[in-house]
């Protein structure tokens, strides 16, 4: 049961060049230095830890939980502190027919210069696996004019690009000059009159759209246009004259402003697969052919400011419908949050959503709160605890012919249905210190119900 949402409704527009950079839209290009925002550290998304025996994520996180608390009202002052800030550029709004190859960067770190060599002044340095759209080359080709999804705009080494096509068929940039020093003097004239740095303008309150003839995001995308929200519902047609009714697909893009900063939950439900990144985080990756459903991918620590949230989608066969939507949550590091469901396998809808102090309750044959079932209930429980470096064996004690299983940092170490009263236990190996996420799921089949949970350091 959410309490609150926050919506996802400002688009990103592909950002300007920096200083007179010109992209698809002049022969002549000359670098010039530019005033730019440093982003702070880029937030940790929850996720699982790779293998029971590597060490769980080193960075400490927090756990989700919903807010009781109404959102407030968006302030008129933006504020840059995360990756996605951007500058108040000249914009650059590429037409349908313009040339663009979807590049991403190779396994090291590439730097953004303001011109195609390493003399030029450095823009910013891109992670591995950074997405960039590559339009034009230098006369050599050693170099590629790109644009990022944070819309920032300069060049990379083509060498350290991985592209989904030649870079040869780009168009060569003409009248690259070389970056220009200024001459020390001992005595100057007139002190030195700092650049003032551009305020930073509220983004488009729409998703730039871009729909591809294809399924796969390949090549050029036939349509570009503005998308109010992501909500919808073509069922058998197409989205736009030009576009296949099967077999398409879409990226959009937007820049939203979390005024207020937190944690994120993102919803999306589609026919058939979609991906949703926070700059440039994966939060869901649900790439794949299915009826619509939901998914739901977490985000902590949610810097306040401008942030870019990229959707992807693609249409197989059948039926086409796609819809996005977040919700701020609250952590609470010191209490379970429980969701109660009047079912047995913890199905939409919760029944209700609050915070337990400990996981120790013996029901017997009442139920957990008014108006649930006294039998054959479902809870889920969430918890973010500081786990010092070690071995862990985890247990859970339940009654007769009930189920629970226990995850940390995703993995599932415990699953046991007693045909008795007992313990079920599970084993987790090299805990690294810092925080990590409990999650223990519970179902109740009938007679008495009840349930304790604890750990052990080895």
């Amino acid at each position: 049961m959410w309490i609150e949402r926050v919506k996802i409704w400002k688009w990103l527009c592909c950002a300007g060049l920096i200083g007179v950079l010109a992209v698809g839209c002049s022969p002549d290009i000359a670098p010039a230095p530019t005033a730019r925002l440093t982003p702070e550290p880029i937030a940790t998304p929850l996720s699982p830890t790779p293998g029971p025996t590597a060490t769980p994520r080193p960075v400490p996180t927090k756990p989700i939980a919903l807010s009781d608390a109404p959102t407030p009202t968006p302030s008129a002052t933006l504020v840059f502190s995360r990756q996605g800030d951007i500058l108040a550029l000249p914009t650059f709004t590429p037409s349908p027919t313009s040339i663009a190859i979807r590049c991403t960067v190779s396994g090291d770190a590439s730097t953004l210069r303001e011109g195609p060599g390493a003399d030029y002044q450095r823009i910013t340095t891109l992670p591995p696996n950074q997405v960039v759209s590559a339009r034009k080359c230098s006369p050599g080709g050693q170099w590629l004019l790109v644009e990022t999804g944070q819309q920032e705009v300069g060049w990379l080494a083509a060498a350290g690009l991985n592209c989904q096509a030649d870079p040869a068929t780009l168009p060569i940039a003409r009248g690259v000059v070389a970056p220009t020093r200024p001459t020390p003097t001992l005595t100057p004239s007139s002190p030195a009159t700092p650049t003032p740095v551009p305020s930073p303008t509220t983004p488009p309150d729409t998703w730039r759209g871009e729909y591809y003839d294809n399924p796969s995001l390949l090549g050029e995308p036939v349509l570009i246009r503005e998308d109010p929200e992501l909500d919808f519902n073509w069922i058998l047609d197409s989205p736009a004259p030009g576009i296949p009714a099967d077999n398409f697909s879409v990226r959009w893009t937007k820049v939203i402003d979390f005024f207020e900063g937190g944690d994120y939950r993102f919803f999306a439900e589609a026919d058939d697969g979609l991906r949703l990144y926070l700059d440039g985080w994966l939060v869901i990756d649900a790439w794949h052919t299915f009826l619509g459903v939901p998914y739901v991918g977490d985000f902590s620590d949610v810097g306040p400011g401008l942030h870019t949230v990229v959707v992807e989608y693609f249409e197989s066969g059948g039926h086409a419908k796609i819809k996005v939507w977040a919700e701020k949550t609250r952590f609470s590091d010191t209490a379970w949050q429980g969701e109660y469901y009047n079912n047995s396998d913890w199905q939409e809808p919760v029944f209700l959503v609050r915070y337990d102090e400990n996981l120790d309750f013996h029901w017997g044959q009442g139920a957990p709160a008014d108006g649930m079932n006294r039998d054959h209930f479902s809870v889920r429980w969430r918890r973010t605890y500081f786990f010092e470096t070690g071995d862990y064996k985890f247990f859970a004690e339940i009654d007769d012919k009930d189920g629970v299983k226990i995850y940390l940092d995703g993995w599932l170490l415990a699953d046991g249905y007693r045909e008795d009263d007992g313990a079920v236990s599970g084993y987790f190996a090299n805990v690294g210190a810092g925080y990590h996420e409990v999650t223990v799921e519970y179902h109740d089949k009938d007679d008495d119900a009840k349930i304790k949970v604890w750990w052990e350091k080895d």
